[in-house]
C-alpha cells in the first residue's frame, strides 16, 4: 500500500517552517533563514535534509543544544592577501 503524495505551495511551506522555529523563540531572521533553507533543500530533491530535519532541530532546541538567539563571533580573522 502506497502513501498518497501530497503537494503544497512553496509559500505555504515557508510560512509553516518559519512559524515552527519562531514558536521556539528563535530570532525572526534566523527562523526565516532556517525555514527557507529547509524548504529550498526539499525543492532541490534532498528530502532527507529538508523539512524532514525540522523535528530533529526542534528536539535539539528543546534540549538546549541548539541556540535560537545570538550572533556568530569571529574568533580569528584570516590575514588578507593584497
Amino acid at each position: 500500500m502506497s502513501v498518497p503524495f501530497r503537494t503544497f505551495a512553496i509559500d505555504s511551506l515557508n510560512v509553516f517552517a518559519n512559524a515552527l522555529f519562531r514558536s521556539t523563540g528563535m530570532d525572526d531572521d534566523k527562523a526565516d533563514t532556517v525555514g527557507r533553507l529547509l524548504v529550498l533543500t526539499d525543492m532541490m530533491g534532498r528530502r532527507t535534509h529538508g523539512l524532514a530535519m525540522a523535528p530533529l532541530y526542534l528536539a535539539e532546541i528543546r534540549r538546549g543544544t541548539m541556540r535560537v538567539t545570538g550572533a556568530p563571533t569571529i574568533v580569528k580573522e584570516p590575514k588578507s592577501k593584497a
